[in-house]
């Protein structure tokens, strides 16, 4: 609820930062080793499993992303290296 309400407030739209996640299953700059897992993954679960490490990683960032401006956030939120910390 916290997230939602701070995209809601500073006009964030999620598919602004996350359809590059799901349209490429977290290939595109995510490090090649985590994209391999999570493919992995995925063939054995299915489509559900993208969705729920896109939530995961919001939940994990949720403090962080918060505390920054509606451009720092989205800056923050394409850079894989910052995201997974």
């Amino acid at each position: 609820p916290q997230l939602a309400s701070y995209f809601a407030l500073n006009d964030v739209a999620v598919t602004s930062f996350a359809s590059p996640w799901f349209h490429t299953l977290f290939s595109w700059r995510f490090p090649q080793d985590l994209v391999f897992r999570i493919f992995d993954i995925f063939l054995r679960e299915g489509f559900p499993v993208i969705f729920r490490l896109g939530i995961a990683l919001l939940k994990e960032r949720q403090s962080t992303i918060v505390s920054l401006d509606a451009s720092e956030a989205f800056m923050f939120l394409q850079d894989p290296e910052q995201l997974l910390g």
